[in-house]
Order: C-alpha cells, then sequence, then structure tokens
C-alpha cells in the first residue's frame, strides 16, 4: 500500500513539474530574499539614512471616508497619519555601506496591491526568513483550487473580491510549493449552462455559466478545475485577462499565508 501511494505520489509530482503544455509564465518571488521585521517602532525610510522622510498613512482632515493614502513625511504623525505597520519585506537591494535593506513594501486591499513603495530599512532591526513549501491543499479561507488532473495539471485558481460588487478569478501555477498567479479577470454568473466572454463596461469579463456555481451563488472552484472544456476557453483567452504577479509563500516556523505582488 505504501509503495503504491509513494508512486501515486511521484508520478502527480512529475506532472506538476511538467506543465509546458500551460502557455504562460508565472514570477516567482526569490524565496532567498524576505526578511521579517524585529523590532517595533521601526519606520521606512526613502533613503538610507534615519534623517530621510519616513513611510507612513495620511488622510485627509475634511474626508472622513476616504482611504488613506502611502506618503512620505519629515515630519511628525498628525492626528489624520498612522504609522506604516511593516512585518514582511521582499529585498530589493542593500545601500552601498551594507547597513540598509532596499525593500519592496506592500500592502494588500481587496485582494490586490493597493499600495506598494521602494524603501529602506536598517538590517539591524531585521531577520532573513526561509520560505516553506505551501501545501496543494489550500485553506478553505484561501479560496484556492489547483487543478490535479487533465490537460491543465499544476493550474492554480483563485477567487478574490475585487472593487465595490465585483468578483475576480485569478490564474496561475502552483510552482516549487509556491502559488504564483500571472493572470486575473472578472466574472459573473450568466444563469445559462454556457460560459462566454463579453465586454463590460469598455472591460473584458468571463460570465460563467451557472453549473459552475454552488447552491448559495457562490463560484465553485472544484468544478471550474474540473471542467476542461471551460478552463480551455480561459486559457484560450488569456489576452483578454489583465496580467500581474500576485503570489502565496509560507515561512518555515510560521503557520501562516503570506500575499506577495508586484504590479
Amino acid at each position: 500500500m505504501k509503495k503504491r501511494l509513494l508512486i501515486l505520489f511521484f508520478a502527480f509530482y512529475g506532472a506538476l513539474q511538467a506543465v509546458a503544455q500551460i502557455p504562460f509564465d508565472v514570477k516567482v518571488p526569490d524565496v532567498n530574499k524576505f526578511v521579517q521585521v524585529t523590532s517595533t517602532g521601526v519606520y521606512l525610510r526613502q533613503a538610507p539614512t534615519t534623517a530621510s522622510p519616513k513611510l507612513i498613512f495620511s488622510a485627509s482632515g475634511d474626508c472622513l471616508d476616504c482611504e488613506p493614502s502611502l506618503v512620505w513625511s519629515s515630519g511628525t504623525l498628525g492626528s489624520n497619519d498612522q504609522r506604516v505597520d511593516v512585518n514582511l519585506l521582499y529585498v530589493c537591494g542593500e545601500s552601498s555601506d551594507g547597513e540598509w535593506w532596499n525593500v519592496q513594501y506592500y500592502e494588500g486591499l481587496y485582494g490586490d496591491m493597493a499600495y506598494k513603495e521602494k524603501a529602506y530599512i536598517m538590517k539591524k532591526f531585521c531577520k532573513n526568513l526561509k520560505v516553506r513549501n505551501l501545501p496543494l491543499a489550500a485553506p478553505l479561507d484561501k479560496n484556492i483550487q489547483l487543478v490535479l488532473s487533465g490537460p491543465y495539471v499544476g493550474l492554480c485558481l483563485e477567487w478574490v473580491y475585487g472593487y465595490g460588487d465585483s468578483q475576480i478569478l485569478r490564474i496561475g501555477r502552483y510552482v516549487n510549493g509556491i502559488y504564483a498567479f500571472a493572470y486575473s479577470i472578472e466574472f459573473s454568473n450568466n444563469e445559462t449552462n454556457e460560459t462566454q466572454f463579453k465586454i463590460v463596461n469598455d472591460f473584458d469579463q468571463i460570465s460563467f455559466g451557472a453549473h459552475l456555481f454552488n447552491d448559495e451563488g457562490r463560484l465553485d472552484l472544484v468544478k471550474l478545475a474540473n471542467d476542461t472544456k471551460v478552463l480551455n476557453i480561459l486559457m484560450n483567452n488569456l489576452n483578454k485577462m489583465r496580467k500581474h504577479n500576485v503570489a502565496y509563500l509560507g515561512f518555515e516556523g510560521d503557520g501562516n499565508w503570506y500575499l506577495w505582488g508586484e504590479y
């Protein structure tokens, strides 16, 4: 029994590695370039010096419902300002004196990278992180499904909420223990059994057949992952989708999943 399970595992693992039939490449972040901030109250700086402006969130005083903006500030925090919470950072390089990391800061919003900024942080406040493989079965709260058989084995699908009431499907690949996504498109339920592309407000949108949704009207990613006909439609229309780089990673000693992205 054990021998049979090992054979099945290695067969599936080999299929994941041989995904040349999927006609796109994904950008997987460098797994050796993540650091964690180990001290509290540390600011991200615009240049590698403590005299440089710091990165903060600032909201307009006359707009109570407005989202705060990511800005560089040289002064003290005002009543409508807040410190940027720095925890996990992607390293892009280092300063000429070797004492600062040049990092990429991301702030996730609505499942997207709404805020991002290049900045500097002193190395003494950081420790290097080692990436761990994410399991093939994603947690339910991530809404991610891996295609386990057929011509698109190794393809991964995710749905996230967009702006307003819109819903977005991401398409990517499971690569070296990382879920990496390369395309996304807004989707809807057309209440028939046909899946087709249509233009809504000058933008392409995929309208899925009703058979791909559950009783609560929610897209069932397991059904989608097993519907080769619909996957063919998606893969033949990648040129109508938004192209980007988003990935989920895990770090050793930490059971959480972390979102990384670059546009």
